[in-house]
């Protein structure tokens, strides 16, 4: 990812999954809790190197991507490609994809 320099991604990474696990997400129903629920635990298993190396693996086959917030990407990449696939949900949706 290269946020501000070399050995900032895990920082940045811890950022945004507190952040994530935190924020409460207005207007969802009930399957949407749920689903909501399912990812956190899958994002709760994740080893913040390995997060961290699968993002920046993401982020340089798609360096189109740059522009866009940081924040929706790596929900995107986690739940696409990454060790949350099957995770995406209309909550992922509704968070900008």
């Amino acid at each position: 990812m290269g946020i501000d320099g070399p050995g900032t991604e895990d920082i940045f990474y811890q950022g945004w999954i507190d952040g994530f696990f935190i924020a409460k997400a207005p207007g969802l129903d009930d399957k949407e809790i749920r689903e909501r629920a399912n990812l956190e635990n899958c994002l709760s298993t994740i080893d913040i190197m390995q997060a961290v190396t699968i993002i920046d693996k993401y982020y340089r086959a798609h360096p189109e991507k740059w522009s866009n917030p940081a924040g929706l990407e790596i929900l995107q990449d986690l739940t696409s490609s990454g060790p949350c696939v099957g995770n995406k949900s209309e909550f992922v949706k509704k968070a900008g994809r």
